[in-house]
């Protein structure tokens, strides 16, 4: 249970935002919510304050894409509660269509980064000075393993997502000590209106994700449990305790970052980008956050096989 805390949820108005607001809610979060849609936040907000949640509830409708808007919705979430704890971005989109950069629209494939990617870096900036000044928050930016697979369609949501992925990383780096963790997380795939859309064409292969298991997961991590990865990549089915227990392994091959994997044993190239980062990067974290290395080796548990 939380007791005092704040989170602020983007695209809480449905699909994975909703569900996350409301687990959250029960579980005794104080909880911000913001979308575009203001009727549908509405009604989220009178169902959570007739549900057995403690915590408060405010409604800030919002474009995550503007950053004026953005700000608004982070000074009315503070005026209103204080600090906020928690920032959980998870407002996304896709192409309305199945195909290939070749015959994507320039413009709908933009607009997919601009919500992708524009919109959590927004929301991070407006809430990460705070809470680096304040020495404790998190903040979970909602991705997918397309960040990290190249596929022929869909490509707009793929590079978004994985530009988001190098976001967090980034973040993470920069807010390395300061009690501040960002983490990557993947809630697999599950049933909502935008993979609705994104497969109507044809069902995909492999399993749907519970919704049930893929707010757990955000629970998990918005509970401190997995801080000392803060910076990693942690999706819906994983073992978080295997993945803890097995924390300095992970550091030790840069697991779960995004990286360039070695093209084979001395690769020239891997010893001039682990020089250009030791002399750009902050390192890890205070509580044993982790930033992995950036060099996979090839043949090693992360690396190519």
């Amino acid at each position: 249970m939380f007791h005092d805390e704040v989170a602020l949820i983007t695209g809480s108005s449905r699909g994975i935002g909703r569900s996350v607001a409301e687990r959250l809610h029960r579980e005794g979060m104080t909880v911000a919510l913001t979308a575009r849609s203001g009727q549908a936040l509405r009604e989220l907000e009178s169902d959570l304050r007739r549900g057995p949640g403690a915590g408060e509830v405010l409604v800030v409708p919002g474009d995550v894409t503007d950053p004026d808007s953005v700000a608004q919705v982070v000074q009315a979430t503070e005026d209103a509660f204080g600090a906020i704890d928690l920032l959980v971005n998870n407002a996304g989109t896709a192409e309305g269509e199945n195909v290939t950069v070749r015959d994507a629209d320039p413009e709908e494939w933009w607009q997919v980064f601009e919500t992708n990617l524009r919109g959590p870096m927004l929301f991070c900036r407006a809430v990460a000075s705070g809470m680096s000044v304040r020495g404790r928050g998190r903040i979970i930016n909602i991705n997918s393993t397309r960040s990290v697979r190249a596929e022929a369609t869909q490509t707009a949501y793929g590079i978004s997502k994985c530009a988001v992925a190098m976001l967090t990383q980034s973040l993470a780096a920069d807010l390395a000590g300061t009690g501040v963790r960002v983490f990557n997380y993947s809630p697999g795939r599950v049933r909502t209106d935008l993979t609705g859309a994104m497969y109507a064409a044809a069902e995909p292969k492999g399993q749907w994700t519970p919704m049930d298991k893929a707010v757990d997961g955000v629970v998990t991590v918005a509970q401190g449990r997995m801080d000392e990865l803060a910076g990693l990549f942690l999706h819906a089915d994983d073992a978080f305790e295997e993945l803890l227990a097995r924390s300095q392994e992970i550091a030790s091959h840069g697991g779960r970052t995004l990286t360039l994997a070695e093209a084979y044993p001395g690769d020239p190239l891997m010893a001039r980008i682990a020089g250009q980062r030791a002399t750009g990067s902050r390192g890890t974290s205070d509580r044993g956050g982790l930033l992995g290395a950036e060099v996979v080796p090839a043949g090693s548990p992360g690396g190519p096989s």
